[in-house]
């Protein structure tokens, strides 16, 4: 049984705006939550994924998904506020608001999934124990099974730090007490952007690839037995931007997977012709590079 996906009317950017309480308590529950409502995607059946099943009861009961419930309250009171939103958007753009205030990218989240009652099979999602079971490669091989590539799951790892406070939230509420008042920066076609004081540890950084290729991480024994997985762990930790953009990529793709692909540029191209395709190209170009400057500002005002 599903419920229909959220009504074009949905004010996305008023959206974002009332998630700032709720992310401020909870963040990295509701990063978490969006996460692991996502990592059951299965690209080969075109099933689980984003579609809010982690609110069923049975899937709140199974390991790894303990601790959620302050995070549904979030979510509930958003849609309370945006009737229009099903629970699976909102989840989703929790948890990109989630990540931008913690530090990392801004996230541009698509809506129109649907609400499905029916959790997936208790083994889709990538648990440390689960995947302690299967071997060291069964991380990469859950990655694969989403249709991510091994440099989009281990972009998506780079989160790790965040899990500890996933269950506990009063620790997080101690360690960032308020959100910084809205800025008027703002990418282009983007929704305000948002910082977080003070600047307690952890942080949307990359420290997190020196401690797994040391063997100081759990991820350890999962990422460096595989050649491109520490290649591209090497490459986030010289160039973080290149990581925040991998992420970002990384996040949509299994967030959006139960909407299908964006349109495709290849597609553009035939459409409207290499001009306009090359002026898009242009724009999509500068764009990313105001979100990444933005960022390295956002982050030294914090260190001072």
């Amino acid at each position: 049984m599903s419920k229909a996906g959220p009504s074009p009317v949905v004010d996305v950017a008023k959206a974002r705006l009332d998630l700032e309480s709720g992310v401020n308590q909870h963040g990295p529950t509701l990063l978490r939550l969006a996460l692991h409502d996502a990592l059951t995607w299965d690209d080969s059946s075109r099933g689980g994924g984003a579609n809010a099943s982690i609110a069923v009861p049975l899937e709140l009961a199974r390991p790894g998904n303990g601790g959620r419930q302050p995070g549904l309250i979030v979510v509930e009171d958003l849609m309370a506020l945006h009737p229009g939103l099903s629970m699976a958007d909102a989840i989703q753009l929790a948890g990109a608001v989630a990540v931008e205030a913690l530090g990392g990218p801004h996230i541009p989240i698509r809506l129109g999934r649907r609400d499905i009652r029916v959790p997936p099979p208790s083994a889709r999602l990538p648990t440390y124990d689960t995947c302690s079971s299967l071997g060291p490669g069964a991380l990469l091989a859950s990655f694969r099974r989403m249709g991510l590539s091994v440099r989009q799951g281990v972009a998506l790892c780079g989160a790790h730090p965040f899990g500890r406070f996933w269950s506990s939230p009063k620790v997080w509420e101690e360690l960032y007490p308020s959100l910084e008042a809205l800025t008027p920066e703002s990418p282009a076609g983007g929704s305000p952007r948002r910082s977080v004081a003070p600047q307690p540890p952890p942080t949307f950084d990359v420290e997190i690839y020196r401690d797994i290729l040391e063997g100081r991480d759990p991820l350890s024994i999962f990422l460096l037995g595989d050649p491109s997985a520490r290649a591209a762990m090497e490459a986030f930790l010289v160039n973080p931007d290149l990581w925040l953009v991998e992420y970002a990529k990384a996040f949509l793709e299994v967030s959006e997977a139960p909407l299908g692909p964006r349109a495709s540029l290849l597609t553009a191209w035939g459409r409207a012709g290499s001009k306009e395709v090359g002026a898009a190209l242009g724009v999509a170009a500068c764009v990313a590079a105001l979100t990444v400057h933005l960022w390295r500002r956002r982050r030294a005002r914090r260190v001072l």
